[in-house]
């Protein structure tokens, strides 16, 4: 059985376990390409979100959640009709680690590999929000991680490399993206097609872009996008594997040319 095929049985597992015993039940986080299938299972199974439904909906209803607004890596959750949406809040635990003043600077990759090298899964794991050392809070990230592994987490996660790392627990709603500083750019680009816009935020070639995405290698949202020609809206959030993520900060008027004003962050 491949992974998505495997993915998909125990997706499915879930949700009939919710059904069955009419309770919240959720799953391991999920990176892009996994949430389109997902997604996909939902339709198929015509199971409502619960952003879509009103408080009287009566039946099992789903939703996804990565702790913060925004969040890309995120779990699915079957909710019955007597649960409160608000109850998916205790599934995760948030660790906001503190990295030295003045030593190098600790990527994304740093921070992810010390958390892989006490042997964690990166199923248990979601996203890692880095600071630098202009943010309020000092260098170091943010992570989201499944409640059970918060003590873990505190007990072990002390290094990065030879950076010494404080941890601590610290409530979700204090978790935001604009606790990073971004790097903005203004372009313009022929349309808002996703392979114009990554091309020109990334600072890449339109084909470099466009085979990224055909590689699945782009999501949108948090949302695996395979079509180069799917179309972007302001605000969006455009993640490039390996790379990075941007915003599309803000859509502008068109130029003498038709090419329209664009500002991007990084």
């Amino acid at each position: 059985m491949d992974k998505d095929r495997l993915f998909i049985a125990q997706l499915e597992d879930r949700f009939n376990r919710a059904d069955s015993r009419y309770m919240m039940v959720s799953g391991d986080f999920m990176d892009a390409h996994q949430k389109k299938l997902a997604s996909d299972f939902m339709r198929q199974m015509k199971i409502p979100c619960a952003a879509d439904t009103g408080d009287d909906y009566p039946g099992l209803r789903y939703m996804f959640f990565g702790g913060y607004e925004g969040a890309e890596r995120t779990i699915p959750v079957f909710l019955p009709d007597y649960c409160d949406p608000a109850e998916v809040i205790s599934l995760l635990s948030a660790v906001r680690v503190t990295a030295p003043k003045g030593g190098r600077k600790l990527s994304h990759r740093d921070y992810l590999g010390a958390l892989m090298g006490l042997g964690i899964d990166r199923e248990v794991t979601g996203d890692i929000i880095v600071r630098d050392e202009e943010s309020p809070e000092g260098p170091g990230a943010d992570i989201i991680l499944l409640s059970e592994m918060a003590d873990f987490i505190l007990l072990n996660y002390s290094k990065a490399g030879r950076a010494e790392l404080k941890p601590e627990v610290i409530p979700l709603d204090e978790i935001s993206e604009s606790n990073v500083n971004l790097t903005y750019r203004t372009d313009t680009v022929a349309s808002l097609r996703l392979d114009s816009v990554l091309a020109s935020g990334f600072g890449m070639s339109r084909a470099k872009a466009a085979e990224a995405i055909r590689a699945g290698l782009v999501s949108v949202n948090g949302m695996e996008v395979i079509k180069v020609d799917a179309e972007v809206e302001e605000k969006d959030r455009i993640t490039l594997r390996g790379k990075g993520r941007m915003i599309l900060e803000e859509v502008g008027n068109r130029s003498r040319k038709g090419r329209i004003f664009i500002r991007t962050g990084i």
